[in-house]
């Protein structure tokens, strides 16, 4: 929801196995987020419109690469990591 875009302290999230089938846009807005789990959802594909809007946000590089990768595998293996 658009709601988790004010979460901007975030630092971990946990939303593993809850049928999500895309990502809100306000995700960009987590600019502290460093661990992301979002396994088992089958997500779709982010828009690029989408995907340069959380770049612009600020949204660390390595959360938007590994969210892209999960989306193409459409699993994870270990949650989605900031390094």
């Amino acid at each position: 929801p658009p709601e988790i875009g004010s979460l901007t302290n975030l630092k971990y999230i946990n939303l593993r196995n809850n049928s999500i089938d895309s990502i809100s846009p306000e995700i960009g807005n987590l600019t502290n987020l460093e661990i992301m789990d979002l396994s088992g959802n089958p997500i779709t594909p982010i828009p690029p419109s989408q995907m340069r809007e959380m770049i612009q946000k600020g949204t660390n590089p390595t959360i938007i690469k590994e969210l892209m990768k999960y989306i193409e595998t459409n699993h994870s293996p270990t949650p989605i990591r900031r390094y």
